[in-house]
């Protein structure tokens, strides 16, 4: 009998660690070119579990709650994204330029200001 429940008790353990548990796979490219965009921010929403995307624009992530899971995406020079995991375990992600931060950053530069003063 107790061999029984010990069973069962880890079988049920077992399950719901399974349904906790989900990895999310997929890939994030430019919305410009459709070229994979690499180095790109991917955070669970309300965690600290995160990834970055590879050289192929490519990310794997575990997730706790694959229903009402949300995806934090970011990088410089694109506009951030909330993308909702749904129950999916492939999720391709098209990012789109953010005009307006780069046209803040350009104007820095090519005026060649500098941090120390301009020496």
């Amino acid at each position: 009998m107790k061999k029984r429940l010990l069973k069962l008790v880890l079988l049920l353990l077992f399950a719901s660690a399974s349904a906790y548990a989900q990895t999310v796979t997929g890939k994030v490219t430019s919305a410009a070119d459709g070229s994979p965009v690499p180095g790109v921010s991917i955070l669970v929403k309300g965690t600290s579990n995160g990834t970055a995307t590879d050289a192929t624009g490519s990310f794997t992530v575990n997730i706790p709650d694959p229903a009402g899971t949300v995806l934090l995406v970011s990088f410089i020079g694109f506009a951030p994204q909330e993308v909702p995991v749904q129950n999916r375990t492939q999720i391709d992600i098209v990012l789109k330029e953010d005009v307006t931060e780069l046209n803040e950053i350009i104007p820095e530069l090519s005026l060649g200001k500098s941090s120390n003063g301009g020496h």
